[in-house]
């Protein structure tokens, strides 16, 4: 079951006897288990039908106990094992599996890492028609669909620059960007997420970026470009040479795809791109500037300079990303 089924499912009262929520990516895991939280048990008894436990805290004795006893007040009684990895002897819980107990709802939440599928629990768990959630980490072409998404649920709005540009500055930690969106929120004017109010409030700088350098490029302006990779020569520990390495490697590898493609039309640039549709038109005028020839030689320029970064090859000294725009524009 996917991040929005189970989501319906909770509000619409639709419960499983049993939740695995398992894998990588926290966020979604927590996100679920807050839900729970807030939306089964009636406030005035929590005291008497939720129970939180940590897997360090408890035994699988216990918890089968626990989770076979009916609720006081509630319709349900409501159980949460937060960092269920740490529980020992977890296997044991096939037994109560094959035969739960329809008045608990039982939520494991397993941070960090995924369940061996092959084991007894987990078939117990598939067997017997209980809910398992794979949270998984995003990939970077997948957050700006998310982020609109997560923008558009907390009532807000923005560009999709500003959007890139806050992917950009923190990449694909959930936890991270919510807490920032939050933040915003509540010292922004209006509903709508501004560049200068991630530039006050986040520390993203509106004109020295990774996407403004991107966009010079493309357009082969060397003195805008040079000016920004001094801004961030000056200011490495915010801009590292990395990112901007990896920014810009990603970028001609996609535009060589580009030039492979017959149909260049958005909708085809944005599905073998994996892109958003509004940045179609950066990869159209960038063809117009760098031919397919051109983009091989630069990302060899690129993983060149990668190397001499990490000290695989000599000669990296602070001046190498202004010897690497110029190589890139004027080869």
């Amino acid at each position: 079951m996917n991040f929005s089924s189970i989501i319906d499912s909770i509000l619409s009262k639709n419960f499983s006897p049993v939740y695995l929520l398992h894998g990588e990516e926290n966020f979604f895991i927590r996100e679920i288990s807050i839900l729970f939280e807030k939306s089964v048990i009636k406030d005035e008894n929590k005291s008497f039908d939720k129970t939180i436990l940590y897997g360090k805290e408890v035994n699988v004795e216990d918890l089968i106990c626990e989770a076979k006893s009916f609720p006081m007040l509630d319709d349900y009684k409501l159980i949460i094992i937060k960092q269920a990895q740490d529980l020992k002897k977890i296997e044991n819980l096939e037994s109560y599996i094959n035969n739960v107990q329809r008045k608990t709802i039982l939520v494991l939440c397993y941070n960090g890492s995924k369940v061996r599928k092959n084991s007894r629990w987990y078939k117990a768990l598939v067997n017997n028609n209980c809910t398992i959630f794979e949270s998984n980490k995003l990939y970077i072409n997948q957050l700006d669909s998310w982020l609109s998404s997560y923008l558009k649920k907390e009532k807000l709005s923005s560009s999709k620059k500003v959007i890139s540009l806050i992917i950009e500055h923190i990449g694909n930690d959930l936890e991270k960007i919510k807490n920032e969106i939050d933040k915003l929120k509540n010292l922004i004017e209006g509903n709508t997420i501004k560049e200068i109010d991630i530039e006050k409030y986040i520390g993203i700088n509106r004109k020295y970026n990774n996407f403004e350098l991107q966009d010079r490029i493309a357009n082969k302006n060397y003195k805008e470009s040079l000016q920004i990779v001094t801004y961030f020569s000056k200011n490495s520990k915010e801009n590292p040479f990395v990112l901007t390495v990896g920014i810009l490697y990603s970028f001609f590898s996609k535009l060589l795809i580009y030039h492979s493609l017959e149909d260049k039309s958005k909708s085809s640039i944005s599905k073998y791109l994996k892109i958003n549709p509004y940045f179609a038109q950066n990869y159209q005028l960038a063809a117009q500037n760098y031919s397919f020839k051109n983009c091989i030689s630069i990302i060899e320029i690129i993983k060149e300079m990668d190397l001499k970064s990490k000290g695989v090859y000599p000669g990296f000294k602070d001046s190498s990303i202004n010897e690497m725009i110029f190589r890139i524009i004027y080869q």
